[in-house]
């Protein structure tokens, strides 16, 4: 009985668990995560679950600076000390 759909931390958990099945039957097919990626501790854990990429959407209505941080933050955690990808 509901219009509309969900969107930002609200479907994080649905996602991930989407993320999480896909990976358990065994589908090859590069994963496009999406759903709730508000923070880079967010997709940083979709790619530990075995997401190719990740889809960030309402975090650009609700903050548009963040998704340069966090994309920002993602490559210094793939770094080493040296500045070079691991």
């Amino acid at each position: 009985g509901y219009d509309g759909g969900v969107s930002g931390s609200a479907i994080a958990v649905q996602s991930l668990e989407c993320l999480v099945k896909a990976k358990a039957v065994g589908l090859r097919t590069p994963i496009l995560s999406g759903g709730g990626i508000m923070s880079a501790d967010e997709a940083h854990k979709r790619f530990s679950f075995g997401a190719d990429a990740v889809s960030i959407g309402t975090l650009f209505l609700r903050k548009p600076w963040m998704p340069d941080r966090i994309q920002q933050e993602i490559d210094d955690r793939d770094r080493n000390p040296f500045g070079k990808p691991i």
